[in-house]
């Protein structure tokens, strides 16, 4: 029999420790799905072992000094900086499973820096328009062009008398709708040179002068609607034809429970053949600091794996109804969707856009988040101008500089 003398014990113990340790992994995320997953995650096996730390905004910590997780999942992570702080993950490749070809062609292209990928895409949402069934029981197709929308929409806002607007069929203006029209017409809102937002002027414009000319009522009556019809669930609005369309997402409304939304149907929004999607897709990346990442390489290893979207979906969905897809969106392989969720809400069955048919957003500035919320919600929601946009967006970072 071996024994070992109390320093060499001692040794060995703390290279055991030294090993055990090196074998967990520190997430943050502010995507709240993710601490059931990493709990099956931990449950499937003891090799590796990831711990949560849930951060609103894990984006301000990554660019600051101090300690750093060995993991990342969150949104709005596509900007240069945080893809320059990040390892390229080809690794998940490793095997052929899953292939770049089975994820949603274009959804990996903001992840990249370079020639590599530094962030993986893990779910996404598609913006849709919601209708009573009862009103539009004959509409065709899957998605609507902004010009069926118009139309319809103007049709039915003018069977009545224009003083008594106890009626509206759509705007824009509802919902911040004017942003993925703006984004269809080609706009594309991007991080430029030195994290500027950036835009192509033309394209930018002709969306602009689409917005302006959307048949309707007036400004001030869009609002005045809105203030006495509009503030609160769109239900009862839609159903009693008090409007014909409303802008919501395909989690939100396939988040409700069945009853609450039987009398109501969707359609994806598209333009060239080509369906939108929202600008909020959950990203994946590993910071280059990272010294314990092996149980992270593990994780996303095992999370795109087809039997493993399939398991996180259906139980998700077993333990809450209202638990949509994954991370409240749908996968960013094509499989996991036509498969497993269209058979968990089967009004979804071959009605999903194909895998070269979803336009993603470019990279976005680190800052987006609150450009949105701070300058493009209130600039669409004006008379809006490309000259009013600059404007306002240099103003905006002008206040964050002194702040």
């Amino acid at each position: 029999m071996f024994r070992f003398g109390p320093v060499l014990a001692a040794l060995l113990l703390l290279v055991s420790c030294d090993q055990a340790a090196n074998r967990v992994s520190t997430l943050w995320t502010n995507v709240p799905e993710m601490a059931s997953y990493v709990e099956l995650f931990n449950a499937s096996q003891r090799e590796w072992q990831i711990l949560v730390e849930y951060q609103e905004d894990p984006v301000p910590l990554l660019l600051t000094p101090g300690r750093k997780a060995d993991l990342i999942i969150a949104r709005n992570l596509t900007s240069k900086a945080i893809k320059n702080l990040m390892v390229p993950l080809d690794f998940v490749f490793d095997g052929g499973k899953p292939a770049k070809a089975s994820f949603y062609k274009r959804s990996l292209d903001a992840g990249y820096e370079g020639e590599k990928l530094k962030l993986l895409p893990l779910s996404f949402d598609l913006p849709i328009l919601i209708f009573s069934r009862a009103a539009l029981p004959d509409l065709p197709g899957f998605s609507l062009d902004l010009d069926t929308l118009k139309g319809l929409g103007s049709e039915f806002t003018s069977t009545q008398e224009p003083k008594a607007r106890k009626r509206m069929g759509f705007s824009p203006r509802w919902e911040f709708f004017g942003l993925t029209v703006l984004q269809l017409r080609g706009g594309g809102f991007q991080e430029g040179f030195q994290e500027t937002l950036s835009w192509d002027s033309a394209k930018l414009a002709a969306g602009l002068d689409l917005l302006r000319t959307w048949p309707g009522p007036e400004w001030d009556e869009v609002t005045s609607f809105q203030q006495i019809y509009l503030q609160t669930d769109p239900t009862l609005p839609l159903v009693s034809g008090r409007i014909l369309f409303y802008p919501s997402t395909l989690a939100t409304f396939l988040s409700r429970p069945w009853n609450e939304r039987r009398q109501l149907d969707f359609r994806f929004i598209e333009q060239g053949g080509r369906v939108a999607t929202a600008d909020d897709t959950v990203w994946a990346g590993i910071p280059s600091s990272s010294l314990t990442r092996g149980a992270g390489e593990r994780f996303l290893s095992w999370f795109f794996q087809g039997e493993t979207q399939k398991l996180l979906i259906t139980q998700a969905r077993a333990e809450d109804d209202r638990a949509f897809g994954l991370a409240r969106g749908l996968s960013t392989l094509a499989d996991s969707n036509t498969a497993t969720l269209a058979a968990v809400y089967p009004e979804m069955a071959g009605r999903l856009p194909g895998i070269d048919q979803v336009a993603f957003w470019e990279a976005l500035p680190t800052d987006w988040a609150a450009l949105k919320t701070g300058v493009l919600r209130p600039w669409l929601d004006s008379p809006a101008t490309e000259a009013s946009l600059k404007e306002k967006v240099e103003q905006f970072r002008a206040q964050a500089v002194r702040n």
